[in-house]
């Protein structure tokens, strides 16, 4: 029995202890703190307009508060304590002094983006959302708002995925969104049914003469009005309105707020409720945007993160060319005509996926002729320019990163091609689209442009091995390409995409059909090809001098100001 006397206050002391050691930090208390530490500082309020020296000092002085907002951010628990019991009279002063520590996180997202810092840009949107989460648990309109307008901010910071290589870094930000409830991500719906709770507790042990309604209506209440039925009527018109909170569809909730704000200002549930009765069009819609807003940002991070996560791009181009090569000639270019792009959506959209990705080869194999692919593709990019998108130009320039990487003359000609088509098509643009377009540029090799030599180089070795040639055996630049060409044509290998075949030999200004070159390729008479002549080759040697010209020429372009273009 005495052992009993000591084993008992030994286990209320551990549980004393337990409780005191390991119970969950309270984000607001550290919020409380840290708005202690804002105070006198200036907070640049979000995303500033220009950057200078000014800003990069701000940015470099303000990190110790940025890392500690960052690191309150991720706690889990955040219980501000309120005391719903005051009603109209509860203060929620923290509701601005966070808004304003999201406004530093802002900033610093900016400020990492300059500095090419992405992976602390990323960490601080995920911030953002723990932030936003730290004020959308409290039942308040009023925080829901906020809550809202804090993750409204990773709208416009979405084009920083495109930075990120390593997909867990998105994974982790994907995962701290995925918490979020999509119908009420904010708890703007919860605050409708919890205004209606600490309201109606607050009210029912109120006389109309005790009521300070100032900040809400000009004249004063009638002091005769039947405060409880007031009351049990303002009582009716939330549980209506939490019901309208509730539906699921968009047009049937908008309808029945219109009717219900109708009885409200009709007077139909009494005087106190068309005073207090919150404004619920605006209210409702904003729910629902924010509910869309959620999906939408998951969609662009998971697609990011499957992009990440596929092998290469070399599936998604072999995938656009089958979408795009499944569709009837005339339909495509019909639809290109007629600026009706759908037919083309499928094709135009995965072939934007794989040019965002890393190049990769396409073809492992290391014959001779060219590839299939390598048509179908060119065409798919110049149906692309013709849409002419912001997004189509940029993928055309990707495009043509990839196709330089490819070990294949053909295919560096064609990117060569294709950033022509590009400087000519060029519109008028804006500052950061021009920015945009030049930053997909410096995918592209730029001391041997396209990799034209080089490649040209390795086409003619690949011709040495499968010819059998004797040493020192070198045709003109010409002569090979025409060489791949023609054999591939004698492969069938125009018959995959017969229209984009033809399209891209009158680009190149290359025959597939001179006999000497034939006999060549099918006779395996390689000494024919250093005597292989060709009207316009003159032209043909002009167009690869000037190609070695085309990519500072188009980055002269981009770099210029858009009112001097």
């Amino acid at each position: 029995m005495q052992l009993l006397h000591v084993m008992v206050p030994a286990t209320i002391l551990f549980c004393v202890l337990n409780v005191t050691f390991f119970a969950p930090e309270n984000a607001a208390d550290a919020w409380r703190e840290f708005f202690g530490q804002m105070e006198g500082v200036e907070i640049p309020q979000g995303t500033q307009s220009e950057w200078t020296t000014v800003e990069l000092s701000q940015y470099e002085d303000l990190q110790p508060l940025i890392i500690r907002a960052k690191e309150i951010a991720i706690i889990p628990t955040c219980d501000w304590n309120l005391d719903y019991s005051k009603g109209l009279d509860l203060l929620i002063p923290h509701v601005s002094d966070i808004r304003q520590a999201a406004m530093l996180v802002s900033f610093s997202i900016q400020g990492d983006t300059q500095s090419e810092n992405f992976d602390s840009a990323i960490m601080g949107m995920e911030s953002l959302v723990g932030i936003s989460s730290h004020l959308s648990d409290d039942d308040l309109i009023i925080g829901s708002l906020v809550s809202y307008s804090v993750f409204s901010i990773l709208k416009d910071n979405t084009s920083l995925f495109k930075n990120i290589q390593d997909p867990a870094k998105l994974e982790s930000f994907l995962d701290s969104v995925q918490h979020l409830n999509e119908f009420d991500p904010f708890g703007i719906r919860a605050g409708v049914a919890g205004e209606q709770q600490y309201l109606g507790d607050w009210l029912s042990e109120k006389e109309v003469v005790d009521l300070d309604l100032g900040g809400f209506i000009n004249e004063e209440l009638d002091p005769e009005l039947n405060m409880e039925l007031e009351v049990s009527r303002y009582g009716e018109a939330m549980d209506r309105l939490v019901e309208v909170f509730q539906m699921k569809d968009e047009s049937k909730a908008v309808a029945a707020m219109d009717a219900l704000q109708d009885e409200i200002e009709s007077g139909e549930f009494g005087e106190l409720t068309k005073v207090l009765f919150v404004s619920g069009n605006n209210l409702l819609k904003t729910a629902f945007s924010a509910s869309k807003d959620v999906v939408e940002l998951k969609s662009i991070l998971q697609q990011r993160i499957d992009t990440l996560r596929t092998p290469d791009a070399a599936v998604y181009f072999l995938q656009a060319v089958d979408a795009y090569c499944a569709i009837d000639a005339e339909e495509r270019i019909a639809a290109v005509e007629s600026g009706e792009f759908n037919t083309l959506n499928l094709s135009l959209s995965k072939l934007a996926k794989a040019a965002e990705m890393q190049p990769s080869k396409i073809t492992l194999a290391d014959d001779p002729q060219t590839p299939p692919w390598l048509a179908p593709i060119f065409a798919m990019t110049s149906d692309s320019l013709a849409r002419g998108t912001i997004d189509d130009f940029v993928t055309a320039i990707r495009v043509a990163a990839h196709l330089s990487q490819q070990d294949r003359f053909a295919a560096s000609l064609a990117a060569s091609m294709i950033i022509e088509a590009v400087f000519v098509s060029l519109p008028r643009i804006t500052e950061k689209e021009s920015s945009l377009l030049l930053e997909a540029t410096r995918r592209i090799p730029a001391a041997d442009a396209y990799m034209i030599l080089a490649t040209t180089a390795k086409e003619q070795i690949r011709f040495e091995k499968w010819m059998f040639t004797e040493e020192g055996w070198s045709p003109t630049p010409m002569a090979l390409l025409a060489a791949t060409i023609t054999l591939a044509k004698e492969q069938k290998v125009d018959g995959v995409c017969e229209d984009c075949w033809v399209k891209l030999i009158a680009t190149f200004g290359v025959p597939d059909d001179d006999t000497v070159v034939l006999a060549a390729v099918t006779q395996n008479m390689s000494e024919a090809l250093l005597v292989a002549e060709f009207e316009n080759e003159h032209q043909f040697i002009e167009k690869l001098r000037h190609a070695q010209n085309q990519l500072p020429m188009l980055r002269r372009k981009l770099a210029t100001s858009p009112t001097r273009q």
